[in-house]
């Protein structure tokens, strides 16, 4: 069964006239022609799944978090550090 819904969209003005164009071109509403193109488009664009376990990167090195006095963090955020 096919299902049918009326949807509203927004194309930028060249999108719609290359669209029109297109669709007279190839003897079809607008409408089929964007569902076909849309239709196709998402075939060739096969979703990637997502990965089930995520990886984090592990470094070796201190773990002594190290103090900084407020004037040298200011110096070196002005030097663009």
């Amino acid at each position: 069964m096919l299902l049918v819904v009326r949807t509203t969209l927004i194309l930028d003005d060249d999108v719609f006239v290359k669209a029109k164009n297109a669709a007279l071109e190839s003897g079809t509403s607008l409408s089929s022609f964007i569902s076909k193109t849309l239709r196709g488009n998402l075939l060739q664009h096969k979703i990637q799944p997502s990965p089930t376990r995520i990886q984090i990167p592990l470094f070796r090195g201190s773990v002594t978090p190290q103090s900084h006095p407020l004037s040298e963090l200011a110096r070196l955020r002005d030097e663009g550090r």
